[in-house]
Formats: C-alpha cells, sequence, structure tokens
C-alpha cells in the first residue's frame, strides 16, 4: 500500500495512527525518524507513507501502474459476487 503525506510530520501521524488504530506496537518501522519514507510492516500488508516530493522521486506508481486492481470484499457475500474480479490493493 503506498500513501502520500505532506510534510514528515505527516508521515509520522500517519504510520503512528496506524498503530493505534491496530492496537500495535510500534515494532516492525523503518525510516520514522526522518518521516520522508516510512515503512510499516504489518506481516500481510507492507504500508510505504511517502512526503510527497520522495514519492515522486521513487515513482513506485509508474512501477506498478499497470497491476490489476483488487478490490477488497467487506464479508463473505461480497467475497463471491467479485471473485472473478481482478484488483490491485
Amino acid at each position: 500500500m503506498l500513501a502520500s503525506a505532506t510534510s514528515p510530520r505527516h508521515a509520522q501521524a500517519l504510520a503512528d495512527s496506524i498503530f493505534e488504530d491496530l492496537k500495535r506496537k510500534r515494532t516492525s518501522l523503518e525510516g520514522y525518524s526522518k518521516g520522508e519514507w516510512i515503512l510499516v510492516d504489518l506481516d500481510s500488508v507492507i504500508v510505504h507513507i511517502f512526503f510527497e516530493p520522495i514519492r515522486d522521486y521513487y515513482n513506485f506508481d509508474k512501477l506498478w501502474g499497470d497491476a490489476p486492481l483488487v478490490k477488497r470484499a467487506k464479508d463473505e457475500s461480497d467475497r463471491k459476487s467479485t471473485s472473478s474480479e481482478q484488483s490491485f490493493a
């Protein structure tokens, strides 16, 4: 997952919010002190939080731009109806 922040402090606040919302300790975190590119490892999901100029520089959007979109099902009934759809999360 890629996310943008308008400042390094904003990036840190986004990372803090992830851990607060999930009620997890900050054990799987890289780059927090600078706040330019923060990597949050949540085991099954990796979150990259970029300060906007850094995101533009590395241009991960172009790297993954041709990947198919993945819609996440909210519950089991949604999974059955969307199982044939390809998407990118």
